[in-house]
């Protein structure tokens, strides 16, 4: 990521349709368009108040972690294989309740809050994870980037769906703060603020950023709810609420071009496209080697060996339709959010050949979820 995207005092969205569907919609995560960008955040179950949100100064690298899956060792002749290393946790687990969820009540699909606000009721399996593509500072001013981490008080972001950077954002924060307050009550939203993010240059771009509010000034507990509502989709506005401390994604890049049909045989055969495009390219295996913070000669194994691949069904208009299909690294290297970024930025870079059905493209990030 750029020097511009970072906070001083740290160390270290492509939006989906929500009626969007997919093979696998028990499985499927948002993830936020964009390019390279920060390091890995704590996976907490409340926003907090740590001015450098880059860092995670009560875990070590490997803590919590479990074995992963070897590859067979024919496949690799080439890799060294010392005693395996554990893997990271999930660290959106934090998204998870442990007490029982409250049952909602829709009708048609449409769930009435109890301030009477409606909004898409949470479908079977919930929504998918949002996971951002890109860092949530990406090209906002560096005046904020000291000032909001400085707030006092849980935090946490908002992005509406297709986001793009507003010059005049009065109409936007209106919408957002009335749809926040509906959702936690008058009480809770009394000092509630939602501030506005200023660009730190002008991107001649689509859906240019930044593209994410800021939320403070209200309980925790009102943050976490937000928080694992994830979704708010009404007929004002549809947005979505991600953890100030932004975690590691999983995600990595969306394919297209590929002519195969949508199928879980397919999903399966993209998935071996990607291991051996990887494997090919000796570039993406020693950017991790040389930027892990631990040496580990099993680490690009691990990575390549837990990649996940779900399609993605777009409906463009009524005619007009496209399968597209989103990658995920189940055990990412251990690397800090920037690090991340730039390697999936390398890995956009590739072609992704099948012998009958073409070749797949990494798509153009804009500011979406998956």
């Amino acid at each position: 990521m750029p020097a511009e995207d970072t906070p001083m005092h740290t160390t270290d969205q492509s939006t989906t349709n929500p009626m969007v569907t997919s093979t696998n919609p028990p499985t499927h995560h948002m993830n936020t368009d964009s390019r390279v960008n920060k390091r890995n955040r704590p996976a907490s179950p409340a926003p907090v108040t740590n001015p450098h949100p880059d860092t995670n100064p009560g875990q070590t690298p490997n803590q919590n972690q479990t074995p992963a899956v070897k590859a067979p060792a024919s496949k690799w002749p080439n890799i060294e294989r010392p005693p395996q290393q554990p893997t990271a946790p999930n660290q959106w687990d934090f998204l998870r309740s442990n007490a029982p969820p409250t049952p909602e009540v829709s009708v048609n699909g449409v769930r009435t809050l109890d301030s009477g606000f409606r909004i898409t009721a949470t479908p079977t399996g919930g929504f998918p994870t949002p996971q951002l593509g890109q860092s949530t500072w990406h090209n906002v001013s560096q005046i904020l980037k000291e000032k909001w981490p400085q707030k006092e008080g849980a935090k946490a972001w908002v992005h509406t769906y297709r986001a793009k950077h507003e010059s005049n954002a009065q109409s936007t924060v209106a919408k957002l703060k009335d749809a926040i307050t509906k959702i936690i009550g008058d009480s809770d939203a009394e000092s509630l603020v939602v501030s506005t993010p200023t660009a730190a240059v002008e991107l001649i771009e689509r859906l240019p950023p930044p593209w994410h509010f800021l939320i403070s000034g209200i309980p925790p507990e009102a943050i976490k709810r937000l928080v694992r509502l994830q979704v708010c989709s009404s007929p004002e506005i549809s947005c979505f609420f991600v953890p100030f401390e932004q975690p590691l994604p999983t995600y990595a890049l969306t394919l297209e071009n590929f002519s195969f049909p949508d199928s879980d045989a397919t999903n399966k055969a993209i998935v071996e496209i990607v291991k051996d495009t990887i494997q090919s390219n000796p570039d993406i295996l020693q950017y991790i080697h040389e930027n892990i913070p631990f040496p580990d000669a099993e680490a690009a194994l691990r990575t390549i060996e837990l990649v996940r691949v779900s399609s993605l069904n777009l409906a463009h208009s009524k005619t007009m339709k496209e399968t597209v299909w989103n990658v995920y690294f189940e055990s990412p290297p251990n690397f800090t959010l920037k690090q991340y970024f730039d390697w999936t930025n390398l890995l956009r870079t590739f072609f992704y050949i099948s012998e009958d059905y073409g070749y797949g493209t990494a798509t153009k990030m804009t500011n979406s979820c998956a």
